[in-house]
């Protein structure tokens, strides 16, 4: 039997949206968003592919994205005025002559902006769990949402469903751990996630800031983090002391940032001393502790290096890191405060095994 091959895309006759999942709905989320090099669509899929006047579209009022950047929809409808559409919209039929956008909105925006009055659309049925799976797929696999948009959206998935992180991590092709992570952020204060939409802050930012219980400990936290310019790492560091019962203003001196921001050499083995139980002056040493073959000279050597080097581990997990012993051997010993601490901290020892 003769196969017949789809001609090629026009404006007419757009290519199609990025293969995302895995997950079936109708013949698959695959067959409705699939790569944007495939040049035809399956019979059944094309069949469904009619032109429409753009006025008879309404947004999706569970789309997961709320913010759009006028500027990239200006971009967006200038390259729809020299090309035409390259995909088509999905929508589903809520009466004759109406649809509604499922996955597409910025490409409608666009349009609308365009003076474009026709546009092609893939016309399907959805339940509302399929309708918020599709538009999170879309905006996910094109990072296009911000993180709260993100965490919000696959907290309404989770609860629309009825299904756990697991599932939800499956269904939207993303580790478990990150899932998680991203759920976490839903409990920042009102004028932290303010500050994580507008970018003043990082998700990295949020999610450390989240180790202190206190809403108005961590929204001081966080304006000190803005406040210095702070790193994800001094954050973290940041964020463990405070966690322990420190004030975030006293936290923050006691890590000596200020010299840090400002580029300055800020290692100094006895800022330590009260966790480590290290002491630099000769008088003080815990007992037992040898002299050094090199002397007090060495001696301070040595501690500075140990110090520094705990220092750094402590930048980077995020919490009380103590080193026992000397150059030559030791122990270390890592502090965490609850099971997503530990997680957290696992995962930055471990990336690749979540």
């Amino acid at each position: 039997m003769q196969t017949v091959r789809e001609p090629r895309p026009t404006k007419n006759s757009p290519k199609r949206c990025s293969r995302v999942a895995k997950r079936r709905l109708g013949r698959g989320i695959d067959a409705l968003l699939q790569a944007q090099e495939s040049e035809a669509l399956p019979e059944e899929t094309s069949r469904d592919l009619i032109n429409v006047p753009l006025r008879s579209l309404e947004p999706n009022p569970d789309q997961p994205r709320k913010d759009f950047d006028p500027e990239a929809i200006h971009e967006l409808a200038d390259s729809i005025r020299s090309k035409g559409i390259l995909q088509p919209i999905l929508v589903e039929q809520i009466e004759e002559g109406r649809y509604r956008i499922v996955a597409g909105e910025r490409r409608y925006r666009a349009s609308l902006e365009a003076g474009i009055t026709e546009v092609p659309v893939l016309v399907r049925s959805f339940t509302v769990e399929e309708r918020l799976e599709i538009a999170l797929i879309e905006n996910i696999q094109r990072r296009n949402l911000n993180p709260l948009e993100e965490a919000r959206a696959i907290q309404v998935l989770i609860e629309s469903a009825g299904i756990n992180q697991e599932e939800a991590a499956r269904r939207l092709g993303m580790k478990r751990s990150s899932v998680a992570n991203v759920l976490r952020l839903l409990r920042l204060p009102e004028q932290v996630s303010q500050a994580l939409v507008s970018q003043e802050i990082s998700a990295g930012h949020a999610r450390a800031l989240l180790a202190i219980k206190d809403d108005e400990n961590l929204t001081r936290t966080g304006e000190l983090v803005i406040q210095h310019g702070l790193s994800v790492r001094m954050t973290e560091a940041l964020a463990t002391r405070v966690s322990s019962g420190e004030s975030p203003e006293d936290a923050y001196a006691a890590l000596g940032y200020g010299a840090q921001a400002n580029g300055e050499q800020a290692t100094d083995a006895a800022k330590n001393a009260s966790d480590t139980g290290r002491h630099l002056d000769p008088g003080t040493r815990p007992a037992g502790r040898p002299q050094s073959k090199g002397g007090e000279a060495g001696f301070r050597a040595r501690d500075a290096e140990i110090a520094d080097i705990e220092q750094r581990l402590i930048e980077l997990l995020g919490t009380k890191v103590k080193l026992k012993g000397s150059l030559e051997k030791g122990s270390i010993e890592i502090v965490y405060l609850s099971m997503d601490d530990l997680d957290r901290v696992v995962e930055i020892l471990l990336p690749d095994t979540q």
